[in-house]
């Protein structure tokens, strides 16, 4: 019983900043959402981009920072070997599934844009717009889960109680920047 009651303590006093910050975290990207009220209106379509992209990426990432806690766990992957063959192979598998997922991700949404005709502003620009958030996103991601998962586990804490909060916020505050960053540009090239 004492175990579980030290286990249930140490979770609950390393996880609940992180889920404060968390809560914290996407009230800012709502925020930045709907800021965005310019580029949807010149670019139709992009939010249906959005939940899917934001999705997947949160989807993908924590997968990766599940992966790279039990790495830490069994002592696959640590702080003082940052980059070996376990690591990579994840690291490349979380890219390619998010450029495959994302990639059909939007022809299913324009798809759906079709059939129901809302109007969009095609295809070939949403997949660019797609792709390159998911670019964009993916590696910045891929580069702070490796380094909050390696860090924390250094410092003592358990990865899986800090790096998944954090990770899934940092998805979507970095999706919905990266959305607006990519369609801002392609407004400016489209017009």
């Amino acid at each position: 019983m004492k175990g579980y009651l030290g286990s249930f303590k140490r979770t609950v006093f390393e996880a609940t900043p992180f889920i404060i910050f968390t809560a914290l975290a996407e009230l800012a990207a709502g925020n930045i959402l709907v800021s965005m009220n310019r580029t949807l209106s010149f670019l139709p379509g992009i939010l249906f981009l959005l939940p899917g992209l934001m999705e997947s990426r949160g989807n993908i990432s924590t997968s990766l920072a599940q992966r790279l806690g039990s790495a830490i766990h069994l002592g696959l992957i640590s702080w003082e070997d940052k980059v070996n063959e376990e690591l990579r192979e994840n690291i490349y598998a979380t890219f390619f599934l998010s450029l495959m997922v994302n990639s059909v991700y939007v022809f299913l949404c324009y798809g759906f844009m079709f059939f129901f005709r809302i109007v969009n502003i095609g295809l070939f620009w949403l997949l660019i717009i797609s792709l390159a958030t998911t670019i964009l996103s993916c590696l910045t991601q891929i580069f702070l889960t490796v380094t909050i998962s390696l860090y924390f586990s250094y410092k003592g804490f358990d990865p899986d109680n800090v790096t998944i909060p954090i990770v899934a916020t940092i998805g979507d505050l970095l999706t919905v920047f990266y959305l607006i960053l990519v369609s801002s540009l392609t407004i400016n090239f489209l017009v």
